[in-house]
C-alpha cells in the first residue's frame, strides 16, 4: 500500500495564499476592464443611434454653437466623422460665415469655397496677422481679398489688426459696401508702438465712413482724428489703452450712446498723464457703463448719465466719492432709472454709496467684498428692518467672499423671512454666496463658524414656499 501524502492535507502558506489572492485580483480586474469596456460601447451604440436619429437641422444647429463656443472656422473635423457629418457640415451656410484674411492656409481658393459655402448669410470678417499687406506680386492674396472685398455688402462684423506694414489696409481696394456692418473692432496698438502715433498723422482710415447700421464700435488706441466714422450712430462703444483726454474727444462725438466700457491707458502701467479738464459730457442715452479700472484719470467727473442703469467698476475710496458725485448730478435719487451695481469695494465704501442710490437699486454683486464678520452681520440685519436700506433689492449675489468671513444663517433667514414682499420692501428672491476657493488653504486654519443646522433648513424650506434662490458655495455646509 502506497504512503500517504500528507502534504495535500496542509493548509497553504501565506505565500501561496497570497499568490492566490493576487490572481484572483488580475482575474476580477480583468473582468472590471472588460465590463467598463462593453459599458462605453453600449454607451456610444446608444449616443450614436440617438445622434443618428436627430434631424440634419437639428444637427446643423448643434455644429453651429459648438463652432461659436469653440470660438473657431468651420469644425472641418466633424466633416471626417462619416459621410452624413460632411454632408451637414458643407451644407450648412452659418458654419462658413467665419473668414479670417491674413490667417495660415487662408488662400484664394480657401476664401472663395468659403465664400460659395456660406451662401448670401452675413458673414464675421477678420483682417489680422498681415506684416505687409499683399502687393501685385502677391496675385493669389490679392484675388482673395478682392474676392471678400467683393462680398463686403454682407459683412455683418469685422476686424481690423493694424500694423506699421498695412496701415493702407483698404486703401487699395475698390470701395466697400458695408450696408449690413454693424461691429467693428479696430486694433492699432502695434501700430502705434507704444501709443507715439502722431494724431495728426495722414494715416487717415476712410474705409468705414458709409455703414449706415454701424452701432457697435470698439477701439484699441488710434486717435480720432485718423478715423473717419459715423460717429453719431454709435451705440455700443469700447475704448481700451487710451488717454482720458483722448476718450473724451470720443465721447463728445457719440451722442447716442447707450454702452460703454473703457480702460484708460494708465491702468496699464503709464501714469503720466494729467487728468482730464473739467469740462461735462452729458450722455442722455447711456444706460450702461463698464470700467475696468477707476484711477486718478477717472472719466466720472466728465460725465453726467441721467438715464445710466447698470455700473461695473472696481472702486477705491476715491472712486467711491466719484460715484456719490456721480448720482447726485445725474438725479439717481429722484430720476428711479439705476437698476445695478456691480462692484469691487470695501463694505464701508458700499455703504457710503448707498444713500445715492439705494431708492432704486435692484440688483447687487460685490465681488471680493472687503469686511469683518460683524460688519456684514450688522448689514444684513439693517436691510431686514422696517425703512431699511435697498428696499427695491431681490437680487445679491456675493462673490470670492473671504472664508474667514463667517454668514450667520440665522441673520440670513431673517433678512429672507423679512424680505418676503409681504411688507412695503421689494421681495428678496436670489441671495447668493460664493466663497474665494484660491485664498482657501491659506485661510482654512481660521475655520467658518456656522449657525446651527436648523436654521439652514428653515432657509431650505423658506426657499421651497417662497421660490427664493439661496446657494452658499466652495464652504462647508454643516453635515
Amino acid at each position: 500500500m502506497a504512503p500517504h501524502d500528507t502534504s495535500m492535507d496542509s493548509p497553504p502558506s501565506p505565500r501561496q495564499k497570497l499568490a492566490s489572492l493576487r490572481l484572483e485580483a488580475d482575474q476580477l480586474q480583468a473582468r472590471l476592464a472588460a465590463i467598463a469596456a462593453e459599458e462605453s460601447a453600449l454607451i456610444a451604440a446608444v449616443l450614436s443611434a440617438v445622434i443618428e436619429g436627430l434631424p440634419s437641422e437639428m444637427l446643423a444647429e448643434i455644429f453651429v454653437w459648438y463652432s461659436r463656443i469653440a470660438d473657431c472656422g468651420p469644425p472641418v473635423l466633424l466633416a471626417l466623422v462619416c459621410r452624413r457629418w460632411r454632408d451637414v457640415v458643407f451644407n450648412t451656410p452659418m458654419l462658413w460665415t467665419r473668414i479670417d484674411f491674413g490667417e495660415r492656409g487662408n488662400t484664394k481658393t480657401a476664401i472663395q469655397n468659403r465664400l460659395h459655402r456660406s451662401g448670401s448669410t452675413a458673414l464675421d470678417v477678420r483682417f489680422a496677422g498681415i506684416q505687409e499687406w499683399p502687393s501685385a506680386a502677391a496675385d493669389n492674396e490679392n484675388d482673395g481679398f478682392e474676392a471678400l472685398v467683393d462680398q463686403s455688402h454682407r459683412w455683418h462684423s469685422c476686424v481690423v489688426d493694424y500694423r506699421e506694414g498695412n496701415h493702407h489696409v483698404f486703401a487699395r481696394s475698390k470701395p466697400l459696401a458695408l450696408v449690413s456692418l454693424e461691429k467693428l473692432v479696430i486694433n492699432a496698438l502695434e501700430w502705434n508702438e507704444l501709443y507715439d502715433l502722431n494724431p495728426e498723422s495722414s494715416r487717415r482710415i476712410t474705409a468705414f465712413r458709409n455703414a449706415p447700421i454701424l452701432r457697435n464700435l470698439t477701439l484699441w488706441q488710434l486717435p480720432k482724428a485718423q478715423l473717419d466714422l459715423p460717429w453719431t450712430q454709435i451705440t455700443e462703444l469700447e475704448l481700451l489703452g487710451y488717454w482720458p483726454k483722448d476718450m473724451l474727444t470720443l465721447l463728445c462725438a457719440t451722442t447716442r450712446l447707450a454702452v460703454l466700457t473703457y480702460a484708460p491707458l494708465s491702468w496699464v502701467g503709464t501714469d503720466n498723464e494729467t487728468r482730464p479738464d473739467s469740462s461735462m459730457i452729458v450722455l442722455p442715452h447711456l444706460h450702461t457703463l463698464w470700467l475696468v479700472a477707476d484711477d486718478e484719470t477717472s472719466l466720472l467727473p466728465s460725465l453726467t448719465l441721467p438715464s445710466l442703469r447698470y455700473i461695473a467698476l472696481q472702486a477705491s475710496e476715491v472712486g467711491i466719492a466719484r460715484l456719490q458725485d456721480l448720482a447726485e448730478r445725474s438725479g439717481f435719487r429722484t430720476n428711479g432709472t439705476f437698476r445695478e451695481l456691480n462692484i469691487t469695494t470695501t463694505l464701508a465704501n458700499l455703504c457710503l454709496l448707498l444713500p445715492h442710490l439705494q431708492r432704486s437699486l435692484e440688483i447687487l454683486r460685490l465681488s471680493y467684498l472687503k469686511c469683518t464678520s460683524a460688519q456684514l452681520d450688522a448689514f444684513f440685519r439693517e436691510m431686514k428692518t422696517d425703512n431699511g436700506i435697498l428696499p427695491a433689492l431681490t437680487t445679491l449675489r456675493l462673490y470670492s467672499l473671504s472664508k474667514t468671513v463667517d454668514i450667520r444663517l440665522g441673520t440670513v433667514l431673517q433678512l429672507l423671512r423679512a424680505r418676503s414682499g409681504t411688507d412695503g420692501a421689494a421681495a428678496l428672491k436670489v441671495f447668493t454666496v460664493e466663497y474665494d476657493e484660491s485664498r482657501a488653504d491659506a485661510e482654512e486654519a481660521a475655520g467658518v463658524a456656522w449657525d446651527a443646522q436648523y436654521n439652514l433648513q428653515a432657509i431650505e424650506k423658506l426657499c421651497v414656499e417662497t421660490g427664493v434662490r439661496f446657494a452658499m458655495t466652495n464652504a462647508e455646509l454643516p453635515n
